[in-house]
């Protein structure tokens, strides 16, 4: 379900929070055609040398989230600019495209396994296997939803995570995690970033 957003409110919220658009990739579906998002890269840094990947338009569609209202949703990844390249977007633009294909809310605390080919850049030493789904922490509270327009729009944060991380937010859920998340900011913008566990 697709309803017109209107302009304005969602630009000036892009802007004040993210910044301007430094650069900007039209997506393709996976029947290679035009997507209806495109993906952009913000003026924001979240830490010296990382970049603000967003999605730019998937919040025209309306999302359904189980018995709750509708909502509105927006993507974000963050990643060292240093490791920046297309295998990012592509695997960026699959997320996108599986919310706008499904129509449904990626909702916090979900993860979504990462395919391994084509490889995601990093120089981490083991590799990242699933995106965990959660608010983006390096904004501030009022720049995570937009509540101007109806239904609201809300920026989501896809953190990359490795296996034991996967498995700890499995077991223990991801009220422990973001807390994990909060208490290491710094540890989360490191190149490579090591596991957050090591501080448990």
């Amino acid at each position: 379900m697709t309803e017109p957003v209107t302009s304005s409110p969602l630009t000036d919220h892009f802007d004040q929070y993210l910044g301007e658009i430094k650069a900007g990739w039209r997506t393709k579906d996976n029947d290679g055609n035009p997507g209806s998002f495109s993906l952009a890269q913000f003026t924001l840094n979240p830490a010296p040398e990382w970049m603000v990947l967003g999605t730019y338009g998937l919040s025209k569609d309306v999302l359904e989230q189980g018995d709750e209202d509708g909502l509105r949703q927006e993507l974000l990844i963050a990643w060292p600019e240093a490791e920046f390249n297309d295998n990012l977007l592509s695997h960026f633009n699959a997320v996108g495209q599986t919310v706008h294909q499904t129509g449904k809310v990626l909702g916090r605390g979900a993860l979504l396994a990462i395919p391994q080919e084509p490889a995601l850049p990093s120089h981490a030493p083991q590799p990242f296997v699933a995106w965990y789904v959660t608010m983006p922490f390096f904004l501030p509270e009022e720049g995570i939803m937009l509540a101007d327009i109806e239904p609201p729009m809300v920026f989501t944060w896809l953190f990359p995570v490795y296996e034991d991380e996967a498995d700890f937010i499995a077991m223990e859920g991801p009220d422990a995690f973001d807390q994990l998340i909060l208490a290491n900011r710094q540890t989360c913008f490191l190149r490579p970033r090591p596991s957050l566990l090591a501080s448990v």
